[in-house]
């Protein structure tokens, strides 16, 4: 877990106003409302959550960001979950998270989710990988041994009654120095999770692999994406073709992945990203868009909530 340097200046904003910039954002990428019929998910790496000095105003924006979705699969939660905690109550009564213990690079993974709309049910565990035999990769002058994840992914089922809908989430974090590692990474996972779709016992079903996977490109004309499809994997396209899910605009580090059981032919799916460093603290981004950008990946954070809404096609079973 990488930290920010706290921003050398004071900055206050009107709570009020910013909290209604995102809401009103939230039309313009087409976040849908949530119904009866449809599920909202999503991944957001909260940037060393827990670390920084984040205000309760800092929180109470972060949690209007989270608000719209159903389950959020969240990295970077560090040691100290005061703010996790501060989050939650922000969110509501009904908010509820799971989380793992510290490990690689000294940071926790999570599921935040509205009680009210969805239920772990039954499996909750960290994923140990390991591939079949050691493989070596260079990288840069030196050479590596791949043997196992560097962060173990954190897997649960859920359970979303009102919806008929039972998916085993995997909540990733791969590997950030080394491209080559992370891939290697991904195809274990893939591979693993090809394996338990049809399985009789959990995890099985619809598996959904989401986080923060670190590969610039995710998307047809890849390498990656192509080895990833060859395996069964569902890479959903993308709703909004305007941003990605860094500040740049240029690069998906954060992905939301389907091995689908039901999902592919029971549900049709829309994706987008929720820019909302586009909408927030505009007068800091007139005086100085280097302060702007110092400030927000700080405050709030350095990516953006990737998010699929799951739509019923079929009527609801009895």
């Amino acid at each position: 877990m990488r930290t920010h340097t706290e921003p050398e200046f004071d900055y206050q904003a009107d709570f009020d106003a910013e909290r209604q910039r995102i809401v009103d954002h939230r039309d313009t990428r087409w976040i849908p409302e949530r119904t009866e019929d449809n599920l909202l998910i999503a991944t957001w790496n909260l940037t060393a959550f827990g670390a920084h000095d984040r205000a309760l105003w800092h929180l109470g924006l972060m949690a209007e960001i989270l608000a719209p979705f159903d389950v959020v699969a969240v990295q970077e939660v560090g040691e100290d979950l005061t703010h996790l905690e501060v989050l939650l109550g922000k969110l509501g009564d009904q908010w509820r998270a799971l989380y793992t213990g510290v490990e690689g690079d000294s940071e926790r993974l999570g599921f935040l989710y509205d009680s009210d709309r969805v239920t772990p049910d039954g499996l909750a565990t960290e994923l140990r990988v390991q591939t079949t035999s050691r493989r070596r990769l260079a990288v840069g002058d030196q050479e590596e041994e791949f043997e196992e994840l560097h962060r173990d992914p954190f897997l649960v089922h859920f359970s979303a009654r009102h919806f008929d809908l039972d998916l085993t989430m995997m909540n990733v974090h791969l590997y950030r120095t080394s491209s080559g590692l992370r891939r290697l990474e991904a195809l274990a996972l893939a591979r693993w999770a090809r394996g338990r779709v049809d399985a009789a016992h959990p995890p099985c079903g619809d598996v959904v692999v989401l986080g923060d996977f670190n590969l610039s490109r995710l998307y047809p004309g890849d390498s990656a994406h192509q080895q990833l499809v060859e395996l069964g994997m569902m890479v959903p396209e993308h709703g909004s073709h305007v941003v990605r899910t860094n500040y740049a605009k240029d690069r998906h580090y954060d992905a939301l992945t389907f091995f689908p059981a039901r999902t592919a032919d029971g549900f049709t799916g829309t994706l987008g990203v929720f820019d909302f460093d586009n909408v927030v603290f505009p007068d800091l981004y007139a005086e100085d868009p280097v302060r702007f950008y110092k400030y927000i990946r700080y405050c709030l954070s350095d990516h953006r909530p990737l998010w699929i809404e799951l739509q019923r096609k079929g009527p609801k079973k009895d």
